[in-house]
């Protein structure tokens, strides 16, 4: 097997080892961990979403956008008093946490470098940076998640080989990493796009040295982000007004 093959290979084992490395931290951290959940504003959107200390389920909050407002609240309506909106923080650091794992691997093996290397990268990160926030959840800090795994998705696309739709096709996961975060609160999505930025334009530039295409992909990319957030965030301030 040559040597590009064997990267190859590397390369496709990072989404299930991404996956894999993610459960195992959500599971340590559920049997190993005391969870607990930020009394703040968290504790605020749970209850409301839950049905307590309200006469019907809010449709708007001040925090969290309808994006994820409305789906919290059909499914309160259809199963009550469930805390959907705590098990939605779960699943949203473990996506990130599997995205960024990926990633990571991804990054070690086009590097040319071993992937047990990249796993030890991987399990460190985790284990440094995310794992303290599976055990202690904050909404804030979930949306910083996300717009991290958003950054680690874009600087993850094989820029140099990629074709125009594969590299669109990746930039979208980036982007929906983003709305997330956005979604789950607003003030995270100005550091969080201004990284994805800077992560953008690297790989604008290694794409250009390669000698490739980067005109299409990366302005095409561009006017997808800029009608969805200005969508979102436009359809946000009618909301707010609104509701004043």
């Amino acid at each position: 097997m040559t040597e590009t093959r064997k990267q190859n290979a590397a390369s496709k084992a990072a989404w299930p080892l991404g996956l894999a490395l993610a459960t195992a931290m959500l599971l340590i951290a559920w049997f190993g961990c005391s969870m607990s959940y930020a009394t703040n504003d968290d504790t605020l959107v749970l209850r409301q979403m839950m049905g307590f200390g309200v006469q019907e389920l809010p449709d708007f909050n001040l925090y969290i956008h309808f994006l994820l407002l409305y789906p919290l609240r059909w499914l309160s309506l259809a199963f009550p008093g469930q805390p959907f909106f705590s098990w939605m923080q779960l699943f949203f650091l473990w996506l990130s946490a599997a995205i960024i794992s990926k990633s990571i691997l991804q990054g070690f093996t086009r590097a040319g470098k071993p992937l047990w290397l990249g796993l030890v990268a991987a399990v460190l990160f985790l284990g440094v940076f995310v794992m303290r926030y599976m055990a202690q959840v904050s909404y804030t800090v979930t949306a910083a998640l996300l717009g991290a795994a958003a950054v680690a998705q874009l600087m993850s696309i094989d820029t140099e080989n990629a074709t125009t739709g594969r590299w669109i096709a990746s930039a979208m996961l980036s982007l929906v990493m983003a709305v997330l975060g956005y979604a789950m609160r607003q003030m995270t999505a100005l550091p969080s796009m201004a990284l994805c930025g800077v992560a953008f334009l690297v790989q604008g530039i290694r794409r250009a040295h390669a000698g490739q295409d980067w005109k299409k992909p990366l302005l095409s990319t561009v006017l997808i982000v800029a009608v969805v957030f200005g969508a979102l965030c436009g359809l946000r301030e009618i909301e707010i007004n609104t509701k004043e």
